[in-house]
């Protein structure tokens, strides 16, 4: 598939830096991560949900995502919010890409628009 948005997320998300988490978590809104939810449903219906290996080397390169992960009780409330809305961003962006067969168009790109707001920042 010529159009397959997965290689240049892909390539994105290797370039993902501790330094991006503020316009990450400002990309996020309420509506976003409710329609977030409602598609990590359909991708547990599916056996789909779980984001890791898309995601990892992201959390082994951005220790603020690695803290919220394994819930670092040294890790500020600010700072959890943050890393929190970030991550949202992100899965937000790998379901809208790799779940192009369980997630009609409408909702990817309501999923993946928080991630291009960033990328235009």
């Amino acid at each position: 598939m010529d159009d397959d948005p997965r290689p240049a997320l892909a390539a994105r998300l290797e370039a993902i830096t501790a330094a991006d988490l503020p316009r990450l978590a400002a990309a996020w809104s309420q509506p976003f991560s409710n329609e977030l939810g409602a598609a990590h449903l359909v991708l547990a219906e599916h056996d789909r949900g779980d984001l890791s290996h898309v995601l990892g080397s992201v959390f082994d390169r951005v220790p603020p995502l690695a803290a919220f992960i394994t819930e670092d009780e040294l890790q500020t409330e600010p700072a959890r919010v943050e890393a929190e809305r970030a991550l949202e961003v992100l899965e937000g962006a790998v379901v809208a890409a790799h779940a192009m067969d369980l997630i009609p168009t409408e909702r990817r790109a309501a999923l993946a628009h928080p991630w291009r707001t960033f990328l235009e920042g």
